[in-house]
């Protein structure tokens, strides 16, 4: 048996350009950070929070990914995660866990925001 064909082949990375690969490694280097610290402190978000921050964290490899393989609507795709990333911010900042983090994350989050409709193909998204 053979596995269903794949919707979209990934780009080479000559094929990606410049700006997308640098803006990808910044998103996955926050992702990582982000994922690290709320593991460090998840004693102090409620499980609901911590869900979330998962859900946020397989989000950002999924977006993150799209833009790398030039998925149609990726760019859309990163709006809406940074978006969520930033109203998780803003969740676990007002629930008294570490508002250092939410600050943080929040504004990087929120340059990453600004940054993106920069990317090659974002005013078409």
């Amino acid at each position: 048996m053979t596995p269903p064909p794949r919707a979209a082949k990934a780009r080479a990375t000559a094929d990606i350009p410049l700006l997308t690969r640098r803006y990808a490694a910044a998103q996955v280097a926050l992702t990582i950070v982000f994922a690290m610290a709320v593991l460090w402190f998840r004693q102090r978000y409620p499980l609901g929070l911590q869900l979330a921050a998962a859900a946020v964290v397989l989000w950002s490899t999924w977006s993150i990914g799209g833009l790398l393989d030039g998925r149609q609507r990726a760019h859309q795709h990163e709006l809406a995660r940074l978006f969520g990333a930033l109203a998780l911010a803003t969740a676990l900042g007002t629930s008294g866990g570490h508002l250092r983090l939410s600050l943080v994350m929040g504004a990087l989050w929120s340059l990453s925001l600004a940054s993106s409709r920069q990317l090659p193909g974002a005013s078409s998204a």
